[in-house]
């Protein structure tokens, strides 16, 4: 069963993950258990989702029930690849190898979504601005500009046509 607030936003950060897993990876290496490292992260966690998240971790785990098996309960924040070097690192005995390799591969893919964020950065600001003109000119310019284009005994160019018919309509 999932708590309330999880299945209302399922989100967990990608950076929250990172940092879990390094963290995980850090104090599983300096001898520190499984169940407190997980409840020392619990605790220490900025989000309330994450919080509770590791709260039923914590819980599932202290039970009896594999890492692995607690982290199934997630798909949203945990997926399939990374539970299954989880669940290959338990069985093996090299969980904290597993959990380093995790956390240089989620690293690698944080640099990779800022990478592709700023590359779409500037054509996202240069479509806004083209559709912001393009509105102001097609709301604000073009109507005064009717009368002119009426007056005119030529055959308009098609798109200023399809500009300037649904201001005829009206009159």
């Amino acid at each position: 069963m999932t708590s309330a607030l999880y299945t209302i936003f399922p989100r967990v950060s990608h950076t929250e993950r990172l940092l879990f897993t390094k963290h995980m990876a850090i104090m599983i290496k300096s001898g520190i258990s499984l169940l407190d490292a997980v409840d020392t992260l619990r605790q220490q966690s900025k989000s309330r989702v994450f919080q509770e998240i590791l709260t039923k971790i914590f819980t599932d785990t202290k039970n009896g029930q594999a890492f692995a098996v607690t982290l199934k309960k997630f798909p949203d924040v945990f997926d399939q690849f990374y539970i299954s070097l989880i669940e290959i690192g338990e069985t093996s005995g090299t969980l904290e190898q597993n959990l380093e390799f995790l956390a240089l591969q989620l690293s690698k893919d944080n640099q990779l979504r800022k990478k592709i964020q700023g590359a779409l950065m500037y054509p996202g600001l240069v479509l806004s601005a083209t559709v912001i003109m393009g509105g102001f000119i097609s709301f604000f310019i073009l109507p005064k500009l009717i009368g002119f284009f009426s007056s005119l005994q030529v055959t308009l160019p098609l798109s200023t046509q399809i500009l300037r018919w649904p201001r005829l309509s009206r009159q």
